[in-house]
């Protein structure tokens, strides 16, 4: 309880030299400004009456579609695995007025080197394993509509999947997690094309379960368990208004690199495997502290 206090009060000091730091930079807003310096797709039209091209910032959007590596380290009750392999990504952005919604899904597939300690007698194996990671962020509010600084704070609900053995070897296991928290995102425009992404999630776990050789067990209700993400990036734009030689769009180019840290607590789980072990008996596994590290570049419409 309190190392995720000292947690949250660490995110809550991050939070604000970020909203400071962006005050002075005087960063561009990444939805509407009069200066065409966007960071969303905005939705515009002609009109003769008032001299061209009117920018209605009522509605923006933007679709991201990215490939990526990643490498992981997880640690169950159990067993241990690391590895990584590649993943695909698809992110949306959606603002309406001052209000925002935006979700993300990762599907990824990788190789793991698997490694059992409760039963040392089992060989070390690699085999197969995959991931999906979805997020969904609500109720966020463009805080530049009200104090001039480029954020976005937002609710988030996540769910997190991971399964690091297809073929369901002993020493390999499976992680499924649900999680509420919050979030702050806000992308600075350096020119007029070219600007930085950053990123923030903190989240705690409603729900998670364990699935492994002679386990399954879930746990219901917060009990301090929590992920933390950091994201940073670039994006390369489009001209808004496009020169007068050029008839089409180019999608947007993106790169991010992003990180990915689970802290479980503790918890007790009854054991059904080889009863040359302990069956029946309950093991207490403690505390872990698990990663992923990615990296992804893609293209925006």
């Amino acid at each position: 309880m309190h190392q995720a206090y000292s947690m949250t009060h660490k995110i809550k000091w991050t939070v604000c030299v970020l909203l400071i730091s962006l005050n002075l930079l005087q960063a561009q807003s990444f939805v509407n400004k009069s200066n065409n310096a966007y960071g969303a797709k905005c939705y515009f039209k002609i009109d003769a009456n008032k001299g061209g091209i009117v920018y209605d910032d009522t509605l923006c959007g933007s679709v991201y579609i990215g490939l990526g590596g990643y490498y992981t380290d997880f640690t169950g009750p159990t067993s241990t695995s690391s590895g990584g392999g590649g993943y695909l990504s698809l992110t949306s952005k959606s603002f309406i007025k001052w209000f925002y919604i935006g979700s993300d899904g990762m599907f990824g597939l990788g190789n793991y080197k698997l490694q059992s300690f409760l039963n040392t007698s089992r060989p070390i194996v690699e085999d197969l394993g995959y991931f999906v990671l979805l997020n969904l962020n609500l109720v966020g509010i463009d805080f530049d509509k009200f104090f001039g600084i480029p954020l976005l704070f937002y609710m988030n609900v996540a769910v997190d999947f991971q399964d690091f053995t297809i073929h369901k070897y002993g020493q390999g296991f499976l992680y499924g997690s649900g999680f509420l928290g919050f979030g702050a995102f806000s992308r600075i425009m350096l020119t007029e094309r070219f600007g930085l992404d950053f990123q923030l999630n903190l989240s705690y776990s409603f729900i998670r379960s364990y699935q492994s050789y002679g386990i399954k067990h879930k746990v219901e209700g917060f009990d301090g368990s929590y992920k933390l993400e950091a994201v940073i990036g670039m994006v390369w734009k489009d001209y808004e208004i496009l020169p007068t030689e050029r008839k089409r769009r180019i999608p947007d180019f993106y790169a991010r690199m992003k990180g990915i840290y689970y802290d479980r607590s503790p918890m007790n789980v009854a054991y059904f495997g080889d009863t040359r072990l302990f069956n029946g008996q309950t093991i207490h596994s403690p505390k872990t502290q698990n990663f992923m590290l990615m990296f992804e570049v893609g293209l925006g419409y």
